[in-house]
């Protein structure tokens, strides 16, 4: 009975401070061990805030200060902690996780958490971000077999990020599995459809086939007249007439209609909007195979890494920023040519992305100018060139997607 009655405060607590109702409980903040779990389309994150503080005598930790020599061998500790202490299955199936980051971080007002560079960092400010990721598809549901718990800790808080809305799960040594389930569908990436390039068959001469034929029936109606008497240059207006014919039909193309201003506007948006559509996946193939319906094979590689670049936090492996919004601002048509079937817009656009990471979920905008080609390959308009002139991180916004606070 105790039991459910600590867990049912404890969820009320944790209501309440979602709805803003409470401010942040310092005790969770300030506890040895907080775990996380974000479940994308196409990755599970498993996460952890660790202080050293709470494994002092455990590792040996000699001074209050945690020197540069000692941290590779703490995080190697963290890491192994991770690794050997928390098991995420679905159904039957295990999830295999790679370490993507570690490091020790501190907070920040703007970014939730950024590394923490100083040499020597006193023992109670220390603080280890450590991130596994696993390239799960479609995940709906998780069991979660928690058995990490640091000296004087029995009661750990897991966030989890994914489905409807966030949510917190509890585990103490005593119950240490929990369950997890998305209440929603998976959202797979959506291509927004494009234009298709429009093409035209058109003969310029096409009028001159008339004056050919004319003169080749007027060279035939005087051979039939005259016969052998036909004038000498009765043949010479013949060849000119057969001349004349060919020329018509060779000066006839095919030619692809170059849009408009507003309609230029609209194919490059769902050009752009499709491009970042790509880096929803995870799969380097797939990311390739999607930025090949809008880019041209020989600029897919400049744009896989200059925008893998631009989604990734600032950190090493940090997790990659979900573009879920873009606002083109500005395209002006610079030039066309309907004999290369191509045009190119001086654009400028805005991306509007998120990212949850240590329980915080970043809101980031980067608003990017640049020379944009477009080109018809057969049927479709293809990203044929970008040239890249300026990148700005407008002000980044940062929301506490949850706040847990420890059972007292």
């Amino acid at each position: 009975m105790s039991r459910c009655l600590l867990h049912f405060s404890a969820s009320l607590i944790f209501l309440a401070n979602l709805s803003g109702a409470l401010p942040s409980s310092r005790g969770a903040e300030s506890d040895p061990l907080r775990g996380f779990i974000s479940v994308e389309t196409f990755e599970l994150r498993l996460s952890a805030l660790v202080r050293p503080r709470a494994y002092k005598e455990v590792w040996r930790i000699q001074e209050d200060v945690i020197k540069s020599e000692d941290k590779e061998q703490i995080l190697a500790n963290v890491t192994t902690l991770l690794s050997s202490g928390v098991i995420v299955r679905s159904g039957k199936e295990n999830f295999s996780f790679s370490q993507s980051e570690i490091r020790f971080v501190r907070p920040d007002i703007e970014k939730g958490y950024i590394t923490d560079q100083r040499e020597e960092i006193p023992l109670n400010e220390a603080l280890i971000g450590i991130s596994f990721s696993s390239a799960a598809s479609q995940v709906q549901s998780l069991d979660i077999e928690w058995l990490w718990f640091p000296p004087g800790q029995q009661i750990v808080v897991i966030e989890i990020t994914g489905g409807k809305r966030p949510s917190a799960r509890y585990v103490t040594p005593e119950k240490n599995t929990v369950s997890w389930n998305s209440g929603a569908e998976v959202s797979l990436p959506a291509l927004m459809a494009v234009p298709i390039a429009e093409r035209v068959s058109r003969s310029y001469l096409a009028y001159l086939l008339y004056t050919g034929i004319g003169m080749i029936i007027a060279a035939g109606l005087i051979v039939i007249a005259k016969k052998s008497d036909s004038p000498r240059w009765v043949g010479w207006l013949l060849l000119l007439g057969i001349a004349v014919s060919v020329a018509s039909f060779r000066t006839s193309g095919d030619f692809v209609r170059i849009p408009d201003s507003e309609s230029a506007g609209e194919l490059v948006y769902r050009l752009l909007r499709n491009t970042y559509h790509a880096f929803d996946y995870r799969d380097e193939k797939q990311i390739y195979d999607t930025l090949d319906r809008s880019v041209s094979g020989s600029l897919l590689e400049k744009v896989y890494l200059e925008m893998m670049r631009s989604l990734e936090l600032e950190t090493q492996g940090g997790p990659r920023i979900k573009v879920t919004d873009l606002a083109l601002r500005k395209c002006h048509m610079v030039s066309s040519s309907k004999k290369t079937a191509r045009f190119r817009v001086q654009a400028e656009w805005i991306t509007i992305g998120q990212v949850s990471h240590w329980g915080h979920t970043h809101e980031r905008s980067n608003r990017y100018q640049a020379m944009i080609d477009v080109r018809a390959f057969g049927r479709k308009w293809k990203i044929a060139g970008l040239e890249l002139f300026n990148e700005e991180r407008l002000l980044q916004k940062v929301t506490r997607t949850m706040n847990p606070v420890p059972s007292p």
